[in-house]
């Protein structure tokens, strides 16, 4: 980890960084964690917020972590190191850190906004998804709007510890921000695999709303996954009696 921070050679650096991931644990946070302020590659960066993202979103108290990242987040400075602590922040949560985020994701800095959205997408729970959602909604840039949407998708199916009332909000959310079959065949994709009927009113958006602009092939996919999801919920609960 100390040569991987210091080395001015950056692809040894990043190696040295990533070997070192295969090891690290809880312990090594304050020393990684270093590295992000001290090393001049943002290559080496991004390999340590890598390193000690998986670090932190394997802990039991992610929230712990963040006051440091906090800590450093405010005396960085250059706008690289901000940046990849920014993406860290994400993966501690916590009050400090969402508003960190929301600063950045508000402003007009593109490169702190897409850090605040890589962030946002790796969030411990359901508490900051408004505003990636908002983001999205009201974001006139498609390029800034497609990756918001790609972090919703991203947060929602790979975050396990979601009530069921909080995905029918958020899913249906992401409904509405699809722009296009392939986005919104996403959505639909996503949808045979809860266990809501929830699920059954975001697939109708798709079918039945004029809003949705949906084309013959989603309308299509649409009707064949509510179906699936019928059959899927039926056996569910078959299984449960």
């Amino acid at each position: 980890i100390n040569y991987g921070g210091r080395t001015e050679n950056a692809a040894e650096g990043k190696a040295a960084i990533s070997a070192a991931g295969k090891m690290a644990t809880a312990e090594n946070f304050s020393e990684l964690l270093t590295v992000i302020s001290i090393a001049e590659d943002k290559s080496v960066k991004a390999q340590a917020v890598t390193i000690l993202s998986e670090v932190v979103s394997s802990s039991e108290n992610r929230e712990a972590f963040a006051g440091p990242i906090v800590g450093s987040y405010k005396s960085a400075v250059d706008d690289e190191t901000r940046s990849a602590l920014l993406r860290l922040l994400g993966a501690a949560g916590g009050e400090d850190a969402a508003a960190i985020v929301k600063e950045a994701i508000e402003g007009d800095n593109t490169s702190m906004q897409l850090s605040a959205i890589a962030a946002l997408k790796q969030w411990p729970d359901g508490s900051q998804f408004e505003i990636l959602y908002e983001f999205a909604d009201g974001q006139e840039d498609d390029t800034m709007r497609r990756e918001a949407f790609e972090a919703m998708i991203n947060f929602l199916t790979k975050t396990e510890e979601l009530e069921e009332e909080d995905k029918e909000i958020f899913w249906s959310d992401v409904a509405t921000v699809a722009v296009g079959q392939i986005e919104q065949l996403k959505v639909v994709g996503a949808m045979v695999n809860q266990n809501g009927l929830w699920a059954e009113a975001v697939l109708d958006y798709f079918i039945q709303d004029e809003d949705a602009n949906a084309s013959d092939r989603v309308i299509d996919r649409s009707e064949r996954a509510k179906r699936a999801l019928g059959e899927r919920l039926r056996r569910l609960n078959k299984d449960d009696e």
